[in-house]
């Protein structure tokens, strides 16, 4: 069991071409689901870019955009997929939801 993705907590920060740590996923916008007072994450939201660095030398800053890929295909919030905990944010730099809900629960 995954706890559901709500806008609380942080990524998992990224690797690769733009070295970012762990990351704030922010407030979230207004939704009419939410899961312990928070919105859940649906598939397709757009996060903030996460700032980091090149893995050269010396570092460049760099952004990661984030944008959730939802895995779960049985559980929807206005037609989109809802969001679990390790669900994945950037594929390229392995960027995932590092946290959800410690209540909630997609199965």
């Amino acid at each position: 069991m995954k706890g559901v993705a709500i806008y609380t907590g942080s990524d998992s920060g990224g690797t690769g071409d733009c070295i970012t740590p762990p990351t704030s996923v922010g407030a979230g916008p207004e939704r009419s689901v939410k899961v312990n007072g928070k919105p859940v994450m649906i598939n397709g939201d757009i996060l903030t870019p996460a700032s980091g660095n090149t893995p050269t030398t010396p570092p460049a800053p760099c952004t990661s955009p984030r944008k959730v890929v939802a895995s779960n295909t049985g559980v929807f919030v206005n037609g989109k997929a809802l969001a679990v905990q390790g669900d994945v944010l950037r594929a390229e730099t392995n960027i995932r939801i590092a946290t959800g809900s410690s209540t909630v629960f997609v199965v």
